[in-house]
């Protein structure tokens, strides 16, 4: 009883697991979550009496944190052995500052007449920079280029809010932008990494705040993100390695802050819950880096990870899944994971004919910027307007882990014959005791078309009564075991086909067809020499199939050299006293005639290095035969990778040559052992010969920096070098001139 493509919902790639909402993260060796993190207080004590309060942090180009003061101005390092006072930033003013920006070589203090640039290794006052147009100054940020982003506001101008730029020298480099009409009561600003995008966080006096992002390198396009804030956001920073952007503001519930984390395109890809340490006092503003550190109105506090002080629950919800209106109903749901000794996964189920309560989840699914986790929370908050999923019912399954279970996946078959409706929602739910593992989840497949094995017994165990329930429940494991066999039977075909083959499956292919074991190859070029294989075995043994191994394990950058194949030189016989050849000829030796191949082979003896037996005595050796023998059987290979590539390649390119090169030969390879950039130096690594820019057209070949080319002279293969034709008409050079003369070259 094998169910058809159509009769199948899948969850087994990451796509579709991220179809769902859930809070736990997928990747392609199943699921994860994200560790928990804590606030730890920042030891603060070696700070000055005075300085501890008010303090504005940033982390230079190294990673370690700077605080400064901001009334008194004095300047701290934090170092692995402990915390140093570096100096005082004097010589703008007075005045107390909101924010500072700390650069390479330049140090921005936000002031509230302006913006004061100090050299961030003396900490020399380098001039004022004032507002321009008067506007008040409302937010910097680094453009990691010494410069600024700047948000300034005028409440008697409409529009009011704008972004600028200012370059290291404090000048306005790109036309301002304008953001919006409204006030803000407060304003943030991050700008990404690589400087390609600028999002401005604005909050109004009602608590209510909107995400604008700016597309720096597409005309400065601004767009507002789809973004819900559930409380009032009081800090905004960019997180540098993953290109997320981080937001912290305070709940309603006293003594929480909330650490969200945004991609670039404003969706929610975590959520976490950091309880305030009473010694941090009120929370003011979240610091990038390696470690986000939350700012107090009395200290710091650093992210870190810790241990959860309580088991966790996570939760996954798939989407609707809606069977054919002339189907016969739902079959089972089968669930493979692996769950750690101490965990628990609980499945359940909702089955509606409700066409009104499928459509509102799927507003749910389908809202513009929607992520799992943002799903998620709304459809934990919709209440009785949601899913009613059941508190504790008979149907609920539930498995714990056991030792054996730790390495081995277990099968969870769940019976959906009760589910009568045409619409069906399955929710997981993964809990782990404190300092327990999280259950990794494989693959979930809900089958419908509501066809049993209890449709080929006798009619008296199809009563629609209880009896019809158990003994479907009692067939249940039989057509789990057969339905799989079925499915590896019918997916043989595509199995054993080079070009649907799971990636896993091409290696025992290749080995099917003779090739060693290449499970250690890159999955990509084991099904480019599965693809090759006819046409490599049907040559094997000659340079031509040789090349063509080498030239997919490399991506083209290997060259081979049969020693029979190449030319060889000459050598004239040796005479004797007459000048007649000692051979007995009646011709006497002369270049082209009566000749053999190239220098005296074997080499002359030499004491020392001499094989006893075989080397000879005499200063040449007159036999052609041997001479052939010494370099008809040598074949030397040259492969221009990396030393990285070189020492993963060495061992798969041992074992193919074996196949590959006939027996009698005597191989020798060479790695050159050289990167990109020093193929490419001689021509600039950033040159190009075109337009590679995505979507114009021109492919890799056109480059002169990338993995895959050989120096520009370095090889004389034909069809290396791929010069792309030009765009531009020729010139014309007897074109007419000025006054009907023409321009000539001589």
């Amino acid at each position: 009883m094998n169910c058809s493509e159509d009769e199948a919902f899948r969850f087994t790639t990451v796509a579709q697991w991220q179809a769902g909402a859930h809070d736990v993260t997928f990747t392609d060796s199943g699921s994860q979550v994200r560790p928990h993190r804590c606030l730890e207080l920042v030891d603060t004590t070696p700070i000055a009496e005075g300085d501890n309060c008010g303090l504005l942090a940033a982390v230079d180009v190294c990673g370690r944190l700077n605080v400064m003061s901001s009334t008194s101005r004095a300047w701290y390092r934090f170092y692995e052995v402990g915390i140093g006072e570096l100096g005082r930033l004097d010589g703008g003013g007075t005045s107390p500052v909101v924010d500072m920006v700390l650069g390479r070589d330049v140090i921005w203090l936000g002031t509230d007449y302006g913006l004061e640039r100090h050299d961030a290794h003396t900490f020399g006052f380098l001039g004022l920079v004032e507002s321009p147009s008067g506007d008040a100054i409302g937010a910097i940020t680094s453009d990691y280029r010494d410069g600024l982003w700047l948000v300034t506001a005028n409440k008697h101008q409409t529009p009011c809010v704008t972004l600028r730029r200012i370059d290291r020298w404090g000048r306005e480099c790109v036309e301002p932008i304008v953001l919006t009409h409204d006030v803000p009561a407060s304003v943030s600003v991050v700008a990404t990494a690589e400087g390609s995008s600028v999002v401005v966080l604005l909050t109004c006096e009602s608590g209510t705040a909107s995400l604008l992002h700016v597309e720096v390198d597409d005309g400065c396009e601004t767009t507002e993100l789809p973004v819900r804030f559930a409380g009032i956001p009081v800090g905004l920073a960019a997180d540098g390695d993953r290109g997320f952007v981080s937001l912290s503001y305070v709940p309603a519930v006293e003594g929480l802050v909330v650490l969200d984390s945004f991609d670039i395109d404003g969706l929610l890809t975590g959520r976490e819950y950091l309880e305030v340490p009473a010694a941090l006092g009120a929370v003011v503003d979240v610091a990038p880096g390696p470690t986000p550190t939350v700012v107090g109105s009395s200290g710091l506090a650093a992210v870190v990870e810790c241990e959860r002080a309580r088991p966790a629950t996570f939760t996954y919800i798939t989407p609707t899944l809606t069977r054919s209106v002339a189907g016969k109903g739902w079959n089972r749901a089968e669930l493979t994971a692996l769950i750690p000794v101490g965990a628990t996964i609980e499945i359940d189920w909702v089955s509606s004919d409700d066409a009104t309560l499928a459509a509102n989840i799927d507003e749910v699914f389908d809202a513009p910027g929607s992520s799992p986790l943002s799903r998620l929370i709304t459809l934990q908050s919709l209440g009785p307007d949601g899913v009613d999923w059941p508190d504790d019912s008979e149907r609920t399954i539930r498995c714990s882990g056991s030792p054996s279970s730790d390495d081995n996946p277990v099968l969870l078959p769940v019976q959906l014959d009760e589910a009568d409706g045409q619409f069906l929602w399955m929710r997981l739910r993964i809990m782990v005791p404190v300092g327990r593992n999280v259950p990794s989840l494989k693959s979930l497949q809900i089958l419908h078309g509501n066809d049993s094995y209890i449709d080929f017994l006798p009619a008296i165990y199809r009563d629609g009564g209880s009896g019809e329930a158990d003994m479907r429940q009692v067939l249940a494991p039989f057509e789990v075991v057969f339905d799989q066999l079925d499915a590896a039977i019918a997916a043989l075909p595509t199995r054993i086909d080079p070009a649907t083959a799971p990636d896993d499956w091409t290696d025992y292919l290749l080995s099917w067809l003779g090739f060693p074991r290449l499970g250690d190859l890159d999955p990509v070029k084991r099904r480019s020499l599965l693809g090759a294989a006819p046409e490599l075995l049907q040559r094997r043994g000659t340079v031509g199939a040789l090349r063509t191994l080498l030239d997919i394990l490399t991506d083209g950058r290997a060259d081979v050299e049969d020693g029979g194949a190449a030319p060889a030189g000459w050598v004239l016989p040796a005479l004797g006293p007459d000048c007649e050849p000692l051979d007995g000829g009646s011709v006497p030796a002369r270049l082209g005639s009566g000749t053999v191949l190239r220098a005296q082979q074997p080499a002359p003896f030499r004491p020392g290095v001499a094989t006893l037996g075989r080397a000879p005595l005499g200063p040449v050796c007159a036999d052609p035969g041997l001479v052939l023998s010494q370099t008809a059987g040598r074949v030397s290979i040259t492969l221009d990778v990396s030393a990285g590539d070189a020492a993963t390649l060495a061992p798969i390119i041992d074992r193919l040559l074996a196949v590959f090169v006939p027996a009698h030969c005597r191989v020798s390879v060479n790695y050159t052992e050289t990167d990109p950039a020093t193929r490419s130096a001689t021509l600039d690594t950033d040159l190009r010969l075109a337009d590679d820019s995505p979507g114009s057209g021109d492919d890799d070949a056109s480059r002169l920096s990338w993995s895959g080319h050989w120096r520009l002279g370095g090889t004389t293969r034909a069809g290396t070098w791929q010069l792309p034709d030009p765009d531009e008409v020729p010139a014309v050079l007897d074109r007419p001139g000025p006054g009907d003369q023409r321009n000539y070259l001589s």
